[in-house]
Formats: C-alpha cells, sequence, structure tokens
C-alpha cells in the first residue's frame, strides 16, 4: 500500500499508541503521524519508522496540509470540531474514522455522513475504548440465547484520563448533559437525578459512587442483540491498580442476564481488565477498525456510516485484547 494514513492527532497519547500497534502488525504500511506540534510529531514519527510527521489545522478545508500528499484513510484522534477532517476524506472516497464525538455530539457527524451517503467509508467509534467494550460483550453474549439486561460499570482512574485532547473531549461531553442514557423496558430513555446514580463495584472489591452516562455502546449493544435492557455507568475514582501500588488501571465490569442455549436462566459476571490504563485499549479499538477499513481484514468495507460492531468480529477483538495485556476475570 503506497499511500498514507493520516492519523490527526498521531503524537497524541492515544494516536501515538495506535500507530505504534498498526507498525507492529503491518510493518510496510506508511503512516503519517499529523499534529500541531511539528516536532513532537516528528519525535513519533522517527520512534516508528517508515513513518512521516506534518501539521495540520483543522479549522482549514485542506486541514493544511501540502499538495500532493496521497493518503489512504483519515483517523481523527482529535475532535474534527469543524469537520473538514471528515469533509477531506469524503471528497477524497477515503475511509474516516472518528472517536471522539460521544453520543450527544455525532449529529453533525451523522446527517454530514448521511447527505454524501455514497463517498467513504465512514466508522463512528465514539464508543469507549473506540468500541471494544462493545465487543467484548457481544463475544460474552455467545453463551446467552436470549439477553434480557446488560449492565456495563467502568473505573476510569483520575490520574488515567489522557492527555489534553481526551481530557478536554470528556469536559465537553459531561457538561453538555447530566443525564444518562438507557434503555429500558426496550424503550430508549434518558435518566437524571438519582435515577442516574449507582455504586460500581471495582475488582478488588471496592465500592465507588457512579453515575450512568449517555453513550454509544449503549444504543450499539441494544440493537445488536435484542436486550431490552442495556445501561452504562462509570465511576471516576482510584483505580484498583493504584490500590495495589502499582500505576493506573482500567476495569470494565460486565453483568449480563438472560437464558442460556438450553433455555435455562443465566446471569455472568465480567471484568475486562487492563493494568496500564486505557490507552491500549482505545488504540486497539481503532486499530482493529482502520484494519477493516483499509481492506486490510475481511471483505471490502462499502461506502456510509458503520459502527465497530458492524465491521469488527468479536471473537477476533478477544484475541487481539489477550495480545496486548487485557485480561477478562
Amino acid at each position: 500500500m503506497e499511500h498514507s494514513v493520516l492519523i490527526m492527532g498521531g503524537s497524541g497519547q492515544a494516536g501515538a499508541a495506535t500507530a505504534a500497534l498498526l507498525r507492529r502488525w503491518y510493518p510496510e504500511l506508511p503512516l503519517t503521524i499529523a499534529g500541531r506540534d511539528l516536532g513532537r510529531a516528528r519525535r513519533v514519527a522517527d520512534e516508528l519508522g517508515g513513518a512521516t510527521a506534518a501539521t495540520i489545522d483543522l479549522r482549514r478545508g485542506d486541514l493544511g496540509l501540502q499538495q500532493g500528499g496521497s493518503y489512504s484513510a483519515v483517523v481523527a484522534m482529535v475532535r474534527d470540531s469543524h469537520l473538514n477532517g471528515l469533509r477531506y476524506a469524503q471528497d477524497r472516497g477515503l475511509p474516516y474514522v472518528s472517536i471522539s464525538s460521544g453520543l450527544v455530539d455525532i449529529g453533525p457527524e451523522v446527517v454530514a455522513a448521511g447527505l454524501r451517503a455514497g463517498a467513504a467509508p465512514i466508522l463512528l467509534a465514539s464508543h469507549w475504548y473506540a468500541g471494544l467494550v462493545v465487543l467484548a460483550v457481544l463475544d460474552l453474549a455467545r453463551e446467552f440465547d436470549r439477553l434480557d439486561a446488560i449492565e456495563v460499570s467502568g473505573v476510569l482512574d483520575e490520574q488515567d484520563s489522557g492527555g489534553p485532547a481526551a481530557a478536554e473531549d470528556m469536559t465537553r461531553l459531561l457538561a453538555a448533559t447530566s443525564s444518562g442514557h438507557v434503555r429500558r423496558d426496550g424503550v430508549f430513555d434518558w435518566v437524571s437525578g438519582p435515577d442516574a446514580q449507582v455504586m460500581v463495584t471495582s475488582v478488588d472489591g471496592a465500592v465507588l459512587p457512579g453515575q450512568i452516562v449517555p453513550i454509544l455502546d449503549v444504543p450499539s449493544l441494544a440493537v445488536a442483540t435484542g436486550a431490552p435492557n442495556v445501561r452504562f455507568a462509570f465511576a471516576v475514582g482510584e483505580s484498583a491498580g493504584r490500590r495495589a501500588g502499582g500505576p493506573a488501571s482500567t476495569e470494565i465490569r460486565i453483568d449480563l442476564e438472560g437464558v442460556d442455549r438450553a433455555g435455562a436462566p443465566l446471569r455472568t459476571s465480567r471484568y475486562l481488565l487492563h493494568p496500564e490504563g486505557q490507552r491500549p485499549l482505545t488504540a486497539l479499538g481503532v486499530a482493529l477498525g482502520l484494519e477493516r477499513l483499509l481492506g486490510l481484514r475481511g471483505d471490502p468495507v462499502m461506502p456510509g456510516l458503520h459502527t465497530p460492531e458492524a465491521l469488527i468480529d468479536p471473537g477476533y477483538a478477544a484475541e487481539r485484547m489477550a495480545e496486548i495485556g487485557a485480561t477478562l476475570m
């Protein structure tokens, strides 16, 4: 593949981790690390090898890129605030990945994609870990014949909020609404106040106050499984890793309830864990999506709007998660 993958925000924590993962999987894949600070982008590109660096200006339609550049895909690891990255990809028929919009912010992106549905394949991956939680749940759901309830609870260590761009995203999304979005008895609804408050039990037994949040994982899981009751909550506080004297870790508790293949009631509870925090899992989610969009694995992806669970096999995602040190307990 002679054209380069343009990673906007590629010099940030998650962007650099995504680039490193792609380099490990595909040593010959050309990568362009794009950011506002050219020096920082060059350092990341030099460490990767076989990569170039560029500056970008998200306020410009041409992204401030030099003329003559040739790309195979556009990845928005930072918020594409003016949608110029999306428009740049659509104008050139390039696959596009977005991870920063969130449920409350996707409207402009969805409309832009819908107006030019045949222009390019667009992966809407503003889920937790860029879709990995959804894929982990779907992999576990194979045990069930019918799912009646899905409850996902995460712990975000206050020392693991990512870089400045990730912190800005979190602040913006939480400021948009204090309500949570759920599916309850088959109806998508909003909950607020005491109804949105929950307690989150960490893998080591510690209990933290948490909140049900509006996140794309809820409609993705509800539609993919048919479960009439779905919620996603997270708590911010000290992670189990730090309580044990190590670095900030990340964890997601997945509780499923329904019936098994024999028609008997079944309830399961699992923890998805990574000792290095959320960055490796977010990077993996983006890399898996990009792998599919580029045609490096699976059938060609047609133009249109896609979500991670529509493109990525959950079993394959589980294998890749184990490779990077994630565990399922």
